[in-house]
Order: C-alpha cells, then sequence, then structure tokens
C-alpha cells in the first residue's frame, strides 16, 4: 500500500483581529444625557467617537430618563368618551335642572318626555 500524503500547512498563520469593543449605544446616550446635552448634540458627539446613534432613539431615552407616562391632558381640558365635549356651564345647567326636576330619576323621565315630544 502506499503512504498517505499528510496536508502540511502552507499557510501562513494571520493574527486573529482584536474584536471591537461591545458598544452600548444607550448607555452612551444616557451618560451624555446625564451631562445636559441636547439630542442633536448627542448624535454630533458618538458619531465622532464611531457610534451611529439615530436621533428618535435619544428622544426615546430622553423621554424614559424624564419619567414621562405617554398620557398628556387633553388641549382643552375636558376629558371625552364619546367624542361630545359636555362644558362646565351645561353641568352647571344640569345640575339645576336636576335640583328643580327633584331628583335625577325624575329629570330622566322629564328628558324622556322631551325627546318623544321633539322627536
Amino acid at each position: 500500500m502506499a503512504k498517505a500524503k499528510t496536508r502540511s500547512s502552507t499557510k501562513p498563520e494571520t493574527a486573529k483581529k482584536p474584536e471591537p469593543q461591545k458598544v452600548n449605544k444607550s448607555e452612551a446616550v444616557r451618560e451624555l444625557l446625564a451631562q445636559g446635552q441636547s439630542p442633536k448634540e448627542i448624535v454630533e458627539t458618538l458619531k465622532a467617537k464611531g457610534i451611529d446613534v439615530a436621533l428618535g432613539h435619544v428622544y426615546g431615552l430622553k423621554s424614559k430618563a424624564s419619567g414621562a407616562t405617554g398620557s398628556r391632558p387633553r388641549a382643552n381640558g375636558k376629558a371625552s368618551t364619546n367624542g361630545h365635549v359636555v362644558s362646565v356651564e351645561a353641568l352647571l345647567g344640569a345640575k339645576a335642572f336636576v335640583g328643580q326636576s327633584g331628583s335625577i330619576e325624575s329629570a330622566k323621565e322629564a328628558l324622556a318626555v322631551l325627546e318623544k315630544i321633539t322627536g
């Protein structure tokens, strides 16, 4: 039998590149926010360091850091669930109507009769 040839490595061993350090973008943004930089300044500062961060990402982290809950009061200050806005004056008028009627039940009855009349 013939002797099997063994392969010898003719390629020179290449030195492995050191892996780039993992950058926590969010942490870098939080540090710069703590220093009082604006979101645009943060994007520019990190870009100069070779870290690519979107402006929206910075604003999102800023929002979370401020403790915003995501809900804002309405511009007119009135909560509405059905699309109708009830003014304070209308509520005071309704209260006076209930007072004149004697109770909420009698006010409802009067409104039901009014609805039948006006149709």
